[in-house]
């Protein structure tokens, strides 16, 4: 992206990208609530820029792969980058209090900062 002359469209597509993945999250609590799903919402928080927490991303990552491997259909996953400025993300990170990348948002009620393991995420969801 750093030296791609295109990098302003492909962080346009990001964003749009970034949008969709909301607008997934927010369907799939709106059906669990109303229809009365069984399932559990898991927003993953990233840095796009933070070259730094790169390792502590892939350990993320791959927990929440781990998790989604496990629980199968009673999970759903919208991956976010918390630093791209889109003003609906800026919006939830200012609602639930996320300051940190990796964070992670279960059920819209419990805010993990850092590295999660898998088994600890599993505390918080119905698998």
């Amino acid at each position: 992206e750093k030296i791609n002359r295109f990098a302003p469209q492909i962080i346009d597509q990001k964003k749009r990208y970034t949008l969709l993945q909301l607008q997934y999250w927010l369907n799939s609590v709106y059906l669990r609530e109303k229809c009365g799903q069984n399932y559990s919402t898991l927003i993953y928080f990233y840095s796009q820029y933070n070259e730094s927490l790169g390792n502590d991303q892939k350990l993320q990552s791959s927990a929440i792969i781990e998790l989604l491997d496990k629980c199968g259909h009673n999970i759903v996953v919208a991956p976010i980058p918390a630093d791209l400025d889109v003003g609906l993300v800026n919006l939830l990170k200012e609602k639930y209090g996320i300051a940190n990348a990796p964070s992670i948002l279960i059920n819209e009620k419990t805010l993990l900062e850092g590295v999660q393991s898998a088994k600890d995420l599993e505390k918080y969801v119905d698998c």
